[in-house]
């Protein structure tokens, strides 16, 4: 199976964006958009299934994490303008799109710029907004507070991920055992996996290559106002979610589910935050299986993902 996880392009602007890619050149592309923190790495299992299903799996670092260059003060909505020009070196026109956790977010608004090129669209484990009703009524007035520093107060929450980048090199293996103590019971036995434990050390230690503070500003992005209209996305679309997720919980899904009617939900009983290493194949096949040719009709419009931001 073709795999090359080092790869790296450039964009216009001239920065690196580095990416991993798995499988046929001529399979069908699906990008997968990681986590926060995060990086190429954790595509891997998603790239070995995609792979026998005759898809391209390929992961691009985010700005900032492992082999890609920082993009200072860059919104969620920036991001398709990266996807699109990394597309166009790619030489890749339609493709799907896989959202793993923070990355659900720049899966989202990838599909909100391009309704003509996403053919279909899979959340699993996805943030969602913070600033609804929905979390108005959630979130505790600890919690609301916490979202108030998390988006606005940046010095505290950089010297948070700052915290949290040392225990990383300095033992990546005691941070990740540390997260599987307080995590429901098939997250750790995920984590107990030996290759699922040495992808996720390697893809913790490329997501901290350049430091937390892409971390930190992300997770500020994740607490503010995304700015991009959920209820606009068109591709077909899964969310996929478990019950006993601990990290971003089952009412955050439920919430994107609200604002985007014609999404399939699978709610997954007693699974948590780990749920796409056990059920990929599943999330891969509808992820192919459902996809559509865009209604020219209803997508002639100016390109979106030059526009998102304006």
């Amino acid at each position: 199976m073709p795999i090359n996880t080092e790869n790296e392009l450039r964009l216009p602007d001239g920065r690196r964006l580095g990416y991993a890619s798995y499988g046929p050149d001529d399979g069908w592309p699906v990008l997968f958009f990681h986590g926060i923190p995060g990086s190429r790495h954790s595509s891997h299992s998603a790239g070995v299934v995609g792979e026998s299903h005759g898809a391209r799996v390929i992961a691009f670092d985010r700005p900032g994490y492992g082999l890609s260059d920082p993009l200072p003060g860059r919104e969620i909505h920036d991001w398709p303008r990266d996807v699109v020009d990394a597309l166009d070196v790619l030489s890749i026109e339609r493709f799907s799109v896989f959202g793993y956790s923070g990355g659900g977010p720049f899966g989202l608004a990838t599909a909100v710029a391009m309704p003509e090129r996403v053919a279909s669209i899979a959340t699993v484990s996805g943030m969602g907004p913070l600033d609804t009703p929905e979390a108005e009524a959630r979130l505790t007035r600890e919690q609301r507070f916490r979202r108030f520093v998390t988006a606005w107060l940046s010095p505290i929450v950089r010297f948070r991920t700052w915290q949290a980048t040392r225990s990383i090199r300095r033992d990546v293996g005691s941070f990740l055992m540390e997260r599987a103590e307080a995590a429901p019971v098939e997250d750790q036995m995920q984590l107990e996996r030996p290759a699922i434990n040495s992808m996720m050390r390697q893809d913790l230690i490329a997501s901290v290559a350049q430091g937390g503070g892409t971390i930190a500003h992300e997770m500020g992005l994740m607490a503010r106002p995304w700015q991009f209209d959920l209820s606009q996305v068109r591709a077909p679309m899964q969310i996929w979610h478990g019950t006993h997720d601990d990290v971003v919980p089952l009412w955050l899904a439920e919430s994107v589910a609200s604002r985007l009617p014609h999404a399939e939900t699978r709610f997954l009983s007693d699974l948590g935050h780990l749920l796409l290493l056990s059920h990929m194949t599943d999330i891969i096949v509808q992820l192919l299986e459902s996809r559509t040719e865009p209604d020219l009709a209803e997508t002639a419009e100016p390109d979106a993902a030059a526009t998102a931001a304006d």
